[in-house]
């Protein structure tokens, strides 16, 4: 199965016999590998009559095959690396910090291509993609959503705490001054009590 990249292997039996007007003659093979992604080994060379067959066992080149685990394992490390960054900001209720929210959508991003990169370019649903790929996406998108998520809400925390610790420190406003009675003016030379009309000199 091809999707067992890169522990796909494969084998195909050969038979090759040569014939001429006056019969079979002797025929020798030369098997040359072009592909640098596979490693070609032939074994179990016979002759039954005329012909001659052997069978040719493909696999995994040793370079492509370090190279695959080197990018799975490198996948984990930056998953693990994104969980570790959100357990930081979440661990301390750090609120939204955009460092690590930013290497954290830098890399969710970035390992796409990263996968594509693989040599062979194998088919989705390889052991790479449910081996590493697949889990270090599913790892580094739900770092980067539970850090957002916290974040806004000691965020939002934060600000009440402030707006409380504001309204604790403000001074409370002095209180208005007692109202004083106002006394009536008389005018002058009239008695208290008098009336405007009434005669003053009696």
């Amino acid at each position: 199965m091809v999707t067992d990249y890169p522990f796909d292997s494969y084998k195909i039996d050969v038979g090759v016999s040569v014939q001429t007007a006056t019969g079979a003659v002797p025929a020798s093979v030369t098997l040359v590998n072009t592909d640098a992604f596979f490693k070609l080994e032939t074994h179990d060379a016979k002759a039954e009559g005329s012909a001659l067959i052997f069978t040719v066992d493909a696999e995994r080149s040793t370079g492509t095959w370090a190279f695959a685990l080197f990018m799975m394992l490198f996948m984990w490390l930056l998953s693990l690396a994104a969980v570790t960054a959100a357990w930081f900001v979440v661990g301390n209720r750090r609120g939204l910090l955009w460092p690590p929210m930013s290497f954290m959508g830098a890399l969710l991003f970035a390992l796409v291509p990263l996968r594509n990169a693989a040599p062979g370019q194998p088919p989705i649903g390889s052991v790479i993609d449910f081996g590493s790929f697949f889990i270090a996406e599913g790892l580094i998108s739900l770092s980067l959503i539970v850090t957002v998520i916290v974040g806004y809400r000691v965020e939002r925390a934060n600000e009440r705490e402030e707006a409380a610790k504001s309204a604790a420190e403000t001074p409370a406003p002095p209180p208005p001054p007692a109202s004083i009675p106002e006394e009536p003016v008389h005018p002058q030379g009239v008695p208290v009590g008098a009336r405007p009309w009434q005669d003053v000199r009696r």
